[in-house]
């Protein structure tokens, strides 16, 4: 039983790893950011992020930076809980960016970060005209 259930949240995690991915090359393609195929791939998406919101490319080190800390030892703990703080803002902060680049209202961005929330604002992004 508890095999079913990693099946079915692997299978869960995949699908929405590709609804964001189809919602961020789609996004791309309506902005006219080049290689909107990296949505696709797990770190390279945040990269593509950065070129849709036209900011420095290396904004994306900071939550790679922050997830690599995670894994020192004693201090790991501390920056496991900063981590997400750190997530929280840079994407908060990132989709602002992809909003304005959209052409819409900035504060979709924060709302964006909101799980269920976030889905349904990606894909307004992403299609609305």
């Amino acid at each position: 039983m508890i095999v079913g259930l990693y099946v079915l949240l692997l299978i869960w995690m995949l699908a929405l790893h590709i609804y964001k991915a189809i919602v961020l090359m789609a996004v791309a393609r309506k902005t006219s950011t080049p290689n909107g195929w990296l949505a696709f791939i797990p770190v390279a998406h945040l990269y593509l992020k950065t070129q849709i919101a036209k900011v420095h490319w290396a904004f994306m080190l900071i939550p790679v930076t922050a997830f690599l800390l995670m894994f020192i030892p004693f201090i790991g703990i501390v920056f496991s809980f900063l981590f997400w703080i750190v997530l929280f803002v840079w994407n908060s902060f990132i989709f602002w960016k992809i909003c304005e680049a959209r052409g819409k209202p900035g504060w979709w961005g924060i709302l964006i970060v909101i799980p269920v929330v976030g889905w349904v604002m990606m894909g307004l992004l992403a299609w609305q005209d």
